[in-house]
């Protein structure tokens, strides 16, 4: 089982080091641009690389949803603000590596099926979602950190859509409102 994990995370890590020695040889040779205009990706890659990990090893590796979830938005977050230079929304945005890691704890319930871990992630979704909304309104709405691009709306809005979504799929996703189902006892 231990070398079944170990190859799986050095099969990852090793593509991902090749991948990113062969941009760089063709940034070199070729004089093209690829990780100056694309380098957040190289985060979205890596936080991908742990659920390749996770799918592709045994269940023990479960928990790598966490890293990996936070590392997933943090590169969308970077590719998002690089593509369309929105860095000061950096004020608020940050809440959503919250959201991440609430989603990503989420992920790993799926496998571990505790109560407590299922909890934190609702409220770390929740947290981070709520965060990001009071924030966003604060800074972009307010202040107008932004100066109310369409990019930095439309990322609003779609947060506002989540958020309603969230709330819809509380009871269905974190259990808050269900009830547990009790165990038998064999042979009582």
């Amino acid at each position: 089982m231990i070398k079944r994990k170990g190859f799986a995370l050095a099969l990852v890590l090793g593509l991902l080091l090749v991948a990113l020695g062969v941009v760089l040889l063709i940034e070199r040779v070729w004089d093209i641009p690829i990780l100056s205009a694309w380098w957040p990706l190289v985060v979205v890659v890596f936080g991908a690389a742990f659920f390749v990990s996770l799918l592709a090893g045994p269940k023990g590796l479960a928990f790598l949803a966490v890293p990996g979830s936070v590392l997933l938005m943090l590169g969308l977050i970077l590719f998002y603000q690089s593509w369309f230079n929105l860095w000061s929304t950096w004020t608020y945005v940050w809440t959503l590596l919250i959201f991440a890691l609430g989603i990503g704890f989420w992920i790993f319930n799926i496998q571990m099926k505790q109560r407590w871990i299922r909890i934190l992630a609702g409220i770390l979704i929740g947290i981070g979602l709520l965060k990001f909304l009071a924030l966003g309104f604060i800074f972009e709405k307010l202040i107008h950190i932004s100066n109310s691009t369409l990019p930095a709306t439309l990322v609003y809005v779609v947060v506002v859509i989540l958020t309603g979504i969230w709330v819809i799929l509380i009871p269905y996703f974190f259990g808050c409102c269900r009830k547990e189902t009790p165990k038998i006892e064999p042979g009582a």
